[in-house]
């Protein structure tokens, strides 16, 4: 996908498709996926405080996704966070030095 997304826009990214995504250089939003199997993996979700799951009808949820309202629940409850990573630009010099990663 080439071209902009602001808050509130959704969209896809094809299966085993690898991306990392700036919305802005002057907004804080960023994230980073992949899939490192060929073969069929587990689908995790992660759902912020914020997110748009929180509006929809359990009932919507439970069918789509085939399972039972209690795990629908437990699966939106579990991310307390609005925020699941901050950005690069949120995070200070020293907090910059003590999580670097490699790979």
């Amino acid at each position: 996908m080439d071209t902009y997304v602001k808050e509130g826009d959704m969209f896809w990214v094809p299966r085993y498709f690898a991306f990392y995504q700036i919305a802005s250089n002057l907004e804080p939003f960023e994230f980073l996926g992949f899939t490192i199997s060929l073969h069929k993996n587990q689908h995790q979700f992660l759902v912020g405080a914020n997110s748009l799951l929180h509006t929809l009808n359990n009932l919507e949820l439970t069918d789509a996704f085939g399972v039972s309202k209690k795990r629908i629940r437990r699966l939106i409850n579990a991310q307390h966070e609005s925020v699941i990573l901050p950005s690069s630009s949120s995070i200070n010099d020293n907090d910059k030095k003590n999580n670097m990663f490699a790979f």
